[in-house]
């Protein structure tokens, strides 16, 4: 995220602390390894709600990791809800250490603020809406987190 020109202007909440944020990052790649499949890329978008079935798409970043990294990245897409509740009260996130669960959320910001300020052309632009999206609702719950 650093040295990224346009971050202060679009995320001057992570530009005021690109140092800690980078760092979480950093310890979100040990701390997101484990044995489950995880789907990586677990957004609202990416969850398809039927009559009778859930079914989620697009799973070419599939891979094995942590049983809580999923939860954590499709709660950071979710407006209007209590990501830290469920974190608490959920099998697959119930007793993850706090920094655990914040080096992720990083590590997922980080990842869409990247794509909202590099993805310049025109015709993405709805693929870069979501991501400053994205982007603002996982930096919003981290915020949140810290006491903002």
């Amino acid at each position: 995220m650093a040295g990224h020109p346009g971050l202060e202007e679009a995320f001057p909440w992570a530009a005021e602390r690109v140092g800690v944020l980078i760092g979480l990052e950093q310890e979100a790649v040990e701390v997101a390894r484990g044995d489950v499949l995880v789907h990586f890329d677990l957004f609202a978008h990416n969850v398809v709600v039927g009559a009778d079935r859930v079914v989620v798409v697009d799973w070419p970043h599939a891979r094995r990791g942590a049983r809580f990294v999923d939860p954590v990245m499709l709660l950071s897409s979710v407006d209007g809800v209590d990501g830290d509740r469920v974190v608490a009260g959920h099998p697959s996130t119930a007793g993850v250490p706090a920094r655990s669960v914040d080096a992720v959320l990083a590590a997922h910001a980080g990842f869409c603020v990247a794509g909202a300020l590099t993805i310049t052309d025109p015709r993405l632009a709805v693929i870069r809406e979501a991501k400053v999206r994205l982007a603002g609702t996982a930096l919003e719950w981290l915020g949140r987190r810290w006491g903002r």
